[in-house]
């Protein structure tokens, strides 16, 4: 079979993978109950939080232009916000309404490239910002788990599932923090990063369970909290060590260097990932830049998940969650969300949201309930902050296309 033909079959089978995944996401919600839209009833009275949500939305979308525009400028490319903001406006309409491979980040790579000629720095900022939005829900989530610590801990279903997310997301989080910054500024700020962290979060176990008893392993005389608190010490020192093989390794994964060619022939999404070290190192004497586009993705993440919590408050009819258990269910679920997924993930991301607040319970020790129609509330409210990019994109219409030709012809 001729290598063309090959890929196109594999590029089929994919989709028809991906669109089944959706379909038998939205079946399981549709028969399982927990699908039903009769039971989409909304609580008007409290209608400025529906107005909190969207705004919260609109001004976290504000922010992850700022955001761009300063990784923009670690690159050499120079553009207003104006623009930046136009360009941002039309990838959040491609995001929301494209079903196709021409997604927003297409549009806007395809624009940023034509305004400036610099394709090296328009792929490497296109990359770059995609990681820290990622890596700032991924450190929220892990956060979430120490702030919401109480009440993980009276609630024995959260006990095996938290460990299980606070492992990914923390491990994961803590992992490319350090892979970064050893990158762009070496094994020894590799190191120091690594070792604060480590202190930091030592010295805040000591402060939160130095009276608290601490086991591993369950017994008729050992309660389920002491396990859970020994099980997360041990997940910590194994995010420590994740961390650690990071800073040990990543660096020499750069070009010229010892793992660079075993990465990229060998390695399954080596060239990816070669890909990804040459984006951040882009920015290798722009760290500043690096270290404020992250503090905006935590910012603006957090305001994503408080927008979600308004939105949660506004359904009539069930036990509605806390800001803790949104914080706590919602980074797991955005991360399910972000898989290249038809629809931009729907049916995943309301199973992910459903299955995790059903494992919390209400002040009166009911589960919490509607996490799928809560976050179908919220899926509703980004397709209207998509329609606000169409203004954008009909305004610059010609100038879009001629920006996906050229990158297309290229």
């Amino acid at each position: 079979m001729p290598e063309k033909q090959s890929k196109s079959l594999r590029s089929l089978l994919l989709t028809v993978l991906k669109v089944g995944v959706v379909v038998c996401a939205l079946a399981y919600l549709k028969y399982s109950g927990k699908f039903d839209l009769k039971k989409l009833n909304f609580d008007f009275e409290i209608w400025h939080l529906l107005a909190a949500g969207f705004l919260l939305q609109l001004v976290a979308n504000l922010i992850s232009f700022v955001r761009y525009r300063l990784l923009l400028k670690g690159v050499g490319i120079d553009m207003n916000l104006k623009t930046v903001t136009h360009i941002g406006m039309i990838g959040v309409f491609f995001n929301t309404f494209m079903l196709g491979g021409l997604g927003g980040d297409v549009i806007k790579l395809a624009y940023v490239i034509r305004e400036s000629g610099n394709r090296a720095g328009a792929v490497a900022s296109v990359m770059v910002d995609r990681v820290l939005g990622l890596l700032g829900l991924l450190f929220l989530g892990g956060a979430a788990l120490f702030l919401n610590w109480r009440e993980v801990l009276a609630t024995p279903s959260l006990h095996n599932l938290s460990l299980g997310v606070f492992g990914v997301l923390g491990g994961t989080s803590f992992g490319v923090l350090i892979s970064m910054i050893s990158l762009v500024k070496g094994r020894k700020w590799g190191a120091v990063a690594w070792g604060a962290g480590v202190l930091a979060t030592a010295g805040f176990c000591l402060l939160a369970l130095h009276d608290d008893p601490v086991a591993l392993f369950a017994s008729t005389e050992v309660e389920a909290a002491d396990v859970l608190r020994g099980r997360a010490l041990l997940v910590l020192a194994i995010v420590a060590l994740l961390g650690f093989a990071c800073m040990l390794v990543v660096p020499s994964c750069q070009p010229g260097r010892t793992l660079e060619n075993f990465l990229r022939n060998r390695v399954p999404l080596g060239g990816k990932l070669m890909e990804l070290v040459k984006a951040v190192l882009a920015y290798r004497s722009h760290f500043l830049i690096v270290v404020r586009s992250f503090a905006l993705s935590a910012g603006l993440q957090a305001l994503v998940l408080l927008s979600l919590f308004c939105f949660s408050q506004t359904i009539a009819g069930v036990n509605k969650p806390t800001l803790g258990q949104v914080f706590f269910a919602g980074p797991p679920t955005f991360v399910a969300n972000a898989l290249p997924m038809p629809g931009g993930g729907l049916g995943v991301g309301e199973n992910a949201f459903e299955y995790l607040l059903g494992r919390c319970q209400s002040s009166g020790g009911k589960a919490v309930e509607g996490g799928a129609l809560i976050f179908l509330m919220w899926r509703f409210w980004t397709i209207i902050m998509g329609l606000c990019g169409l203004p954008f994109y009909l305004w610059g219409k010609k100038a879009v296309s001629d920006a996906r030709e050229a990158y297309t012809s290229e």
